[in-house]
């Protein structure tokens, strides 16, 4: 098996001759280091670059973000869009939004008590939190979100601020820090520069005409539809991942645009005389004798 995960690893290297690990004793990760044979030079890969201690977004992806969006180079956008897969309100954007994101949003670190935006102004920026907690409150400074004991709370995976983007309304609460937290935020001016608003409308027309193709919804009206729309989200699942352990606990109704899913009922065997049968039957084959010589 090493063997194999060597070979494959160095016929991954397109071109690199040679390499090495290099592992001083006062790091923790190693750094790799690359022969290049075309450019006749060696090129080295930190490994630290991608580590992203206790869950903070990774040094090398901050360099990314740093860059302006008409900078920023294919490969990066996707280092971006892989790592912010973890995010499950990125995830519910279609992948052309994604990459459309990730091209334009900047990172943000906040220590606790910063207020990041207040209640009554324009909206400039929506913001995904990538670690860390925030709290919604009614009042100017954020000030109660201290004092009360069940505040509400956003915390890692979670956005806010979009509708401010794509609407003219004030900002209805305020926001503010309850620790140290981390943000990835898009501006206005860069979602409109990269026409995110039409990419966002694509994605909601999508869900309309979905929606009013279904028997389910044939009656309602285009108004009432739309109140739908908003309220729904896509949410993309791999291959042999788990949707939901227990529909009949499930928050939520789920429609299936693409692809098929499998439902697996769980049943009690014990209760079941067509299981005993079946394991009578095999016991039968297994040692030549009656069924009546297994009943016990």
């Amino acid at each position: 098996m090493m063997l194999r995960v060597c070979k494959m690893f160095r016929q991954g290297l397109r071109g690199f001759r040679e390499y090495q690990i290099i592992e001083p004793v006062y790091r923790r990760n190693p750094i790799f280091s690359f022969w290049d044979k075309r450019k006749q030079g060696r090129i080295t890969f930190d490994t630290m670059d991608f580590i992203a201690e206790k869950g903070h977004f990774p040094p090398e992806a901050i360099k990314i973000v740093q860059k302006q969006p008409s900078w920023r180079e294919e490969h990066e956008i996707q280092v971006l869009c892989n790592i912010l897969q973890s995010l499950e309100s990125f995830r519910t954007y279609s992948e052309s939004l994604q990459v459309l994101l990730a091209k334009v949003m900047r990172f943000e670190r906040f220590g606790r008590r910063r207020v990041i935006f207040r209640k009554g102004q324009r909206g400039s920026s929506f913001y995904f939190i990538y670690l860390g907690t925030v709290a919604v409150t009614e009042d100017e400074d954020g000030s109660s979100a201290f004092l009360d004991p069940h505040p509400t709370l956003l915390q890692k995976g979670s956005c806010f601020g979009e509708k401010g983007l794509l609407s003219a309304l004030v900002r209805w609460a305020t926001v503010v820090c309850m620790e140290e937290t981390e943000f990835l935020v898009v501006d206005r001016e860069d979602f409109l520069a990269n026409k995110l608003d039409e990419e966002i409308q694509k994605d909601s027309q999508y869900r309309f005409e979905l929606f009013r193709g279904m028997d389910l919804f044939r009656s309602w009206s285009d108004e009432r539809l739309q109140q739908l729309v908003t309220l729904g989200k896509i949410e993309k699942f791999p291959y042999g991942q788990l949707i939901t352990k227990d529909l009949v606990e499930s928050s939520c109704i789920m429609f299936v645009c693409k692809g098929s899913c499998e439902v697996l009922r769980l049943i009690d065997l014990g209760s079941s005389p067509y299981y005993y049968k079946w394991v009578w039957q095999h016991l039968e084959l297994i040692d030549d004798k009656p069924l009546s010589a297994h009943v016990n």
